[in-house]
């Protein structure tokens, strides 16, 4: 649900679009009902995307802290490369916005280093998937070192 291109619109028939259980569901709130579930099991990656939906505020209310924790989770439990880039570039963007934890330029910019890092392991192992988020880590390091340069 939390990567459904069509956003819930099928194709629906003259009697599926007049039957009151068929009536559209967000695929956000499904999504965060059913990555909710997961994250109770400490699985990195339902941490991570429950973490950016309640970043974002998408099937849910925005709240910035349980997302840093979440992401702090995912961290912890990461499984391999890519998994461990996606939570570092989520608490990357907490520390850079200062959205659940306090606004340090400093930790923003290690851990867009490290998400860079472990994005460039996984995409040289052929994760292709990988290639734009590793360019965005690449970039928010760039950019906290000019912030912590302060030369514009």
């Amino acid at each position: 649900y939390g990567g459904d291109l069509c956003e819930g619109r099928y194709w629906q028939g003259l009697l599926e679009s007049r039957a009151g259980h068929s009536r559209a569901v967000d695929p956000a709130r499904k999504a965060f009902a059913w990555l909710s579930r997961a994250a109770l099991k400490a699985d990195s990656e339902a941490c991570r995307q429950l973490g950016e939906l309640l970043f974002d505020g998408r099937g849910c209310t925005a709240d910035a802290g349980r997302a840093f924790t979440l992401f702090t989770r995912a961290l912890l439990h990461a499984e391999n490369a890519e998994q461990a880039g996606f939570a570092a570039l989520g608490l990357a963007r907490c520390f850079e916005r200062a959205r659940g934890c306090g606004l340090s330029f400093e930790n923003a910019g290690a851990l867009y280093g490290s998400a860079a890092g472990w994005f460039q392991e996984a995409f040289d192992a052929g994760s292709w998937y990988c290639k734009r988020p590793l360019l965005e880590a690449r970039r928010g390091e760039r950019r906290m070192a000019q912030e912590l340069d302060g030369r514009y």
